[in-house]
């Protein structure tokens, strides 16, 4: 009881933020009631995550629990050794032989198998830690907190598409950025895609300010260069795929439709080429090897636990043309997968009908487009965006719930790519109209 009580407080505190601060005070097609709704469902979404994976897993290997034990036992080291508590917090001095006792004691802080890239299990570890300062060790006050940051996030980005979608699709935007199944369901809880939907849609936010309005303060510079670091630590592919993506929406605004998606052609073949040169120069960092070694691991570690929705075993070469030859299934496993016929778990269900709905969306776009088309800027960044991310998703995972979880981040721009897409006007429906 005391755990919901708290976990109350700061609920509230939370809406007493959002109502007093400028950021989420008067945004077109959103009334203040309205994100107390979202913001309320997306709280009560990760409550109930957390429920299921206490009452239907075991906890001892849930993420959400693992990362929160372990945060838990960061933070308890702030009253036995600030200095060391410190030190792995910031990473800073960590490499000290005697950390190395705290360090063993966190099973979550190293992964089951060696990688050259960072270990992202850290940073939701690390938050933890933070959050256990105002938290006193109850789970649903982390959920809170870790809602929060994802809120904050959705909203920047929905601010983000209001500036580029055409007014008489913004009254359905909301319903898709705050309300898309997956998307609401696995950026609530206390997981790594909570704060890398926080920090990559406050990173566009703000990058928008500074490429259009050309406004750059001290604060606004700080924060974006906080949430590209923690980007960089969490999911670096998120970020590399997105730079020729938002790169190519600032540089063709203004051209034509043909253009347009040349110039994001080119960007993509600039990282082509990068990639192909440090396979040949650096070939244990290159991309390629990273791509193949990360597919390879997850199918190792999937076949280790025996995981429920493996979707196949066919292990990537790192080779660039392997990668090339799979590419097309890769996008196709990220945008079917789970499909009705293979849900055999309520997570798996609702997985493939938010599948359906999406290629059912797909089908409308494609037979009833919009003519003004060619004149959406926002239309080849989602594009874009979707197809390289979709990809490397499909690519990379081998296990449908993975996959599920994985392509949330995308889910916003497939949203607003299928508002520019479709010409069908809903703004008399009762339901669309501003909350």
């Amino acid at each position: 009881m005391t755990e919901y009580i708290l976990a109350s407080l700061y609920f509230l505190i939370f809406l007493y933020v959002f109502y007093k601060s400028p950021f989420f005070r008067n945004i077109p097609g959103i009334s203040y009631s309205g994100l107390v709704l979202f913001f309320s469902l997306k709280v009560f979404s990760g409550i109930a995550l957390s429920l299921i994976y206490k009452h239907y897993y075991d906890p001892e290997t849930a993420d959400i629990y693992k990362y929160f034990n372990d945060g838990l036992y960061l933070y308890r080291i702030l009253w036995e050794n600030p200095a060391d508590f410190l030190h792995i917090l910031t990473g800073v001095g960590i490499s000290q032989e005697h950390v190395d006792m705290y360090l063993s004691n966190m099973p979550n802080w190293f992964r089951p198998w060696e990688s050259p890239l960072y270990n992202d299990n850290r940073v939701v570890i690390r938050f933890n830690a933070i959050v256990g300062l105002f938290s006193f060790g109850h789970l649903q006050v982390h959920t809170v907190f870790a809602n929060a940051v994802s809120f904050t996030g959705l909203v920047a980005l929905y601010k983000f598409f209001l500036n580029y979608l055409p007014r008489e699709k913004i009254s359905f935007l909301k319903w898709g950025l705050f309300l898309f199944p997956s998307l609401l369901f696995w950026s609530s809880g206390v997981l790594k895609e909570a704060i890398l939907t926080g920090c990559f849609g406050m990173a566009i936010y703000l990058a928008d300010i500074f490429f259009v309005n050309k406004k750059v303060g001290i604060y606004k510079t700080a924060l974006f260069l906080i949430c590209l670091w923690i980007m960089v630590l969490l999911k670096p592919y998120i970020l590399i795929l997105f730079l020729p993506c938002i790169a190519g929406f600032y540089i063709s605004r203004n051209m034509s439709f043909l253009r347009t998606h040349l110039i994001y052609i080119l960007l993509f073949a600039g990282l082509f080429v990068i990639a192909l040169l440090m396979h040949f120069i650096i070939p244990d960092y290159s991309p390629i090897f990273l791509i193949a070694r990360k597919q390879n691991d997850l199918i190792n570690w999937s076949l280790s636990v025996d995981a429920g929705s493996l979707i196949h075993t066919n292990y990537l070469n790192p080779e660039i043309w392997d990668i090339i030859r799979k590419a097309p299934h890769g996008f196709i496993t990220a945008l079917l997968r789970p499909h009705i016929f293979e849900a055999d778990t309520g997570f798996m269900l609702f997985a493939a009908m938010e599948n359906l709905l999406i290629v059912s969306l797909i089908i409308i776009a494609i037979i009833m487009p919009t003519k003004s088309i060619k004149q959406t800027p926002l239309t080849g960044l989602c594009f874009w965006f979707c197809l390289a991310g979709f990809t490397f998703v499909g690519l990379t995972t081998p296990v449908a719930g993975a996959i599920v979880r994985y392509k949330i981040i995308m889910l916003p721009f497939l949203w607003a790519l299928l508002l520019n897409l479709i010409s069908v006007d809903l703004r008399n429906l009762n339901v669309f109209r501003k909350s």
